[in-house]
């Protein structure tokens, strides 16, 4: 029985020894931890891009100040999601970042700057930006449908950002229109509102004109329409008697076409609408804006064009079409603040 309790109280001796090892041993990892524990650094190297680039621009970044304790020097290391293949670090006065986009590609990518220095935790921003490029079926725009009457047209008026601009024509009934929304400004007389106000989505999804400038939009030979034009254009191609105020039932399907926005589909399927875009018109949903605030609405899920019509003094008339309705409607828009896309339509000789 003694030998019993001696071993006892040898296994009860053995269980507190390593009871106290343990205790002693987390002391010392803790402490460790505590030592390995690095100080943050004073700021942050955030920055601020554009939501939108278009190929071959440039852009140059200066981060946020970041600062360590004296003679401790700060190093930052530049990545762009996909387009670089590794991180850049070289040397950079104050972090500062120039980047030429200069891949044929298009998509949504993450900028990113670490800023670190030794004994301190590394700090990172990032932004993100989405790449586009001009152009349908070759550009951010694909799968549009065209038909066998486009046409081209060159916009050679001086001054604009890009030199000059193409457009693509569609003939509808007896006329021809852009196929394409109006993109028209100079680089020193700036008309119409690029979206989110990013110039580089201009030439993509054209511009947002108040309705004064729409009226003087077009290039020579070419003129804002009517709402009479577009009446006349529906009746050709859907074959049926409408009204010139009324809202026009089964009609926008025919002016509408399913393409993709940088792979991402515009005019979500609705069983309700029948796209068709019969008409060649080739309609996408940018939505609309107020241009005073500079607020983008319906943006994938409607479009809006201005008419010639006057209501009165302040109002216009304009067509617009919304991606779950059978409707091409008939809208009243503020002419100052109100900002509507522009097709253009051929003067007839």
């Amino acid at each position: 029985m003694s030998k019993l309790i001696e071993m006892n109280y040898m296994k009860i001796a053995i269980k507190n020894s390593l009871l106290v090892l343990a205790a002693a041993m987390c002391v010392l990892s803790c402490k460790n931890k505590e030592e390995e524990t690095l100080p943050s650094l004073d700021g942050s190297p955030a920055f601020r891009l554009d939501p939108y680039y278009k190929l071959g621009d440039r852009i140059d970044i200066t981060p946020g100040t970041v600062n360590a304790k004296e003679g401790v020097e700060v190093r930052y290391a530049w990545k762009i999601s996909s387009l670089m293949d590794s991180a850049d670090t070289s040397e950079f006065e104050d972090g500062r970042f120039s980047f030429v986009f200069d891949k044929d590609t298009t998509g949504s990518f993450t900028v990113s700057c670490t800023a670190f220095a030794d004994g301190y935790y590394s700090s990172t921003g990032t932004a993100g930006i989405t790449l586009v490029k001009a152009g349908l079926n070759s550009g951010s725009i694909q799968d549009v449908t065209f038909q066998e009457d486009d046409g081209n047209f060159w916009d050679e008026r001086p001054g604009q950002p890009e030199g000059r601009q193409s457009y693509y024509t569609t003939t509808i009934g007896e006329d021809t229109w852009f196929k394409q929304n109006l993109a028209y400004t100079t680089t020193e007389n700036k008309i119409g509102l690029a979206y989110l106000d990013c110039e580089a989505t201009s030439d993509v999804m054209g511009r947002f004109y108040s309705w004064e400038e729409a009226m003087k939009a077009c290039p020579d030979g070419w003129r804002l329409p009517e709402e009479s034009d577009f009446l006349k254009a529906a009746e050709a191609v859907t074959g049926k008697s409408l009204s010139l105020v009324e809202d026009w039932k089964d009609v926008n399907g025919a002016f509408m076409v399913y393409a993709s926005f940088n792979g991402d589909q515009l005019w979500e399927y609705w069983p309700a609408v029948k796209v068709s875009n019969d008409s060649g018109f080739s309609a996408l949903s940018f939505g609309w804006c107020n241009l005073g605030e500079k607020k983008f609405q319906g943006v994938t899920k409607s479009a809006a064009f201005w008419t010639a019509d006057e209501v009165n003094t302040s109002q216009a008339v304009y067509r617009y079409m919304v991606v779950d309705k059978p409707y091409f409607y008939r809208g009243i828009g503020d002419k100052e603040n109100f900002g509507a896309s522009v097709r253009c339509i051929k003067i007839e000789e």
